[in-house]
């Protein structure tokens, strides 16, 4: 059993207690309240430790840097206590509202604005609490957090202003998902209008077309369509908004709170998701089924509905643990572009979001950790593929404890350097450091006073 305790309160905040900065009769006192929850642990002090040499392991190329290539090392947890292994990633996204010439059939500036803010807090809220999976029927697969988000990127003309944008264009602004004038896989839009595409998701929202529309044979159906890891585009916003679902009484409208569903199934492609339903998916947890987009009371949509987020179906609502672990993996690795289009709150050190090490811990995946790493007295971290720290973080292993760095790489992925690699005196530095199968080391300034 993997164990990782995730420090979120005053009492048990080892930067306070161990680097100092207060009285040594307020520090007893901390500690006393820190015992009664944490153990002996907490009682360390700066004095205790000394900075491993690393020198012989230094390196400032030629170190592995990407992801390393087996999804299941990035397997998420829902307890609290591993919630700083992996921390939340946030993706930046733009909106570019397609309209006609006049300004017409879509939204106009004041109700997109709010459409779109409201797409974002949707989605985020699904991603927030995932749900249960449908399948495999009566043995659901366990239910596991994304460990990330969608972020509303910033104006690139005015600051301080969502990334919202109109185009008038009457050649773009519509299309049909299929059949003669289908605009579907029309890249054009992108090519004109697109902003900041190296750093931001560009979702394109298009119309179906009026006269389509005004058509009792059209279905004006919610669809979207993912171009490699830049852009997005989607349809039927606009169209649900102001229309209930055929039938409903009283009127249902698929508004924000459904058609998020869309956009995180799109999304999902950008991260290197597929349609769940294929056997060939890349995920042995989500099982081929026949895509049913309702649940029936005969065979085979009386059991085989899916709610999976990257199928199409009337309750697209889940993530599966393998196809969170892709996205993580898609989300960790420097060299894919998907990675640019990131917030690096990877670079912002919080020590509430430390990470301490109480049992045995492999990390077969990459990690951005936002804080310390502590390893206790019979606390054992092996890590396997790359590490980054943000500036000023530190690794502290206590005596009894050991870290492995068993042909991994610790490094900072920010403008600036960690502390290094701290030993707590009176333990064997043979034990509590191991550097192996070709390991490095970069990025690092261990601090003056500890040398």
């Amino acid at each position: 059993m993997q164990s990782v305790i995730y420090i979120e309160n005053l009492m048990c905040q080892l930067r306070v207690i161990e680097r100092g900065g207060l009285s040594y009769s307020s520090r007893i006192i901390l500690c006393m309240l820190c015992l009664s929850t944490a153990g002996t642990w907490c009682c360390q002090y700066p004095d205790a430790y000394t900075t491993a040499d690393l020198s012989q392991y230094t390196t400032t190329d030629g170190a592995p840097t990407t992801a390393c290539g087996d999804y299941h090392g990035y397997y998420t947890d829902t307890s609290a206590v591993r919630q700083s292994d992996i921390p939340v990633k946030y993706i930046r996204v733009n909106f570019h509202v397609m309209q006609d010439d006049d300004g017409r059939h879509n939204f106009d500036e004041a109700a997109g604005q709010l459409y779109y803010r409201n797409i974002i807090s949707y989605a985020n809220d699904l991603l927030g609490r995932n749900n249960r999976l449908f399948l495999p029927y009566g043995q659901p697969p366990p239910l596991l957090p994304t460990r990330y988000r969608l972020h509303l990127a910033e104006h690139h003309e005015r600051p301080g202003e969502p990334g919202i944008y109109f185009h008038r264009d009457s050649e773009l602004y519509s299309t049909t998902r299929r059949g003669t004038g289908s605009r579907f896989f029309d890249k054009r839009m992108f090519e004109k209008y697109r902003i900041n595409p190296d750093t931001e998701l560009n979702v394109f929202c298009l119309v179906h077309p009026p006269d389509s529309v005004a058509s009792a044979t059209y279905e004006p159906a919610i669809a979207g369509v993912a171009y490699g890891h830049e852009w997005v585009k989607v349809v039927g916003d606009y169209y649900h908004a102001y229309h209930p679902v055929k039938g409903s009484r009283p009127p249902i409208y698929w508004g924000e709170w459904y058609t998020q569903n869309n956009h995180n199934h799109e999304v999902g492609h950008i991260l290197g998701l597929r349609h769940s339903w294929y056997r060939n998916d890349g995920c042995d947890d989500t099982p081929p089924h026949p895509n049913c987009w309702n649940r029936t009371d005969t065979p085979p949509c009386d059991t085989a509905y899916s709610n999976n987020i990257m199928d199409y179906n009337n309750f697209e609502g889940g993530w599966s643990p393998c196809q969170i672990a892709r996205i993580q993996m898609r989300l960790a690795d420097i060299n894919h572009p998907t990675r640019r289009m990131l917030l690096p709150t990877w670079c912002e050190y919080d020590s509430l979001q430390s990470v301490v090490v109480a049992d045995t811990v492999v990390w077969g995946g990459a990690r951005d950790l936002r804080g310390d790493i502590h390893i206790l007295p019979g606390g054992y971290l092996r890590v396997e593929c790359r590490v980054s720290l943000p500036p000023t973080a530190v690794i502290r292993v206590a005596r009894g404890g050991t870290l492995h760095v068993a042909g991994g790489t610790l490094m900072s992925d920010c403008d600036g350097e960690w502390q290094g690699i701290q030993l707590q005196r009176g333990g064997n530095p043979d034990v509590q450091l191991v550097i192996s199968d070709g390991a490095a080391i970069r990025d690092y300034a261990p601090p003056a006073q500890l040398n």
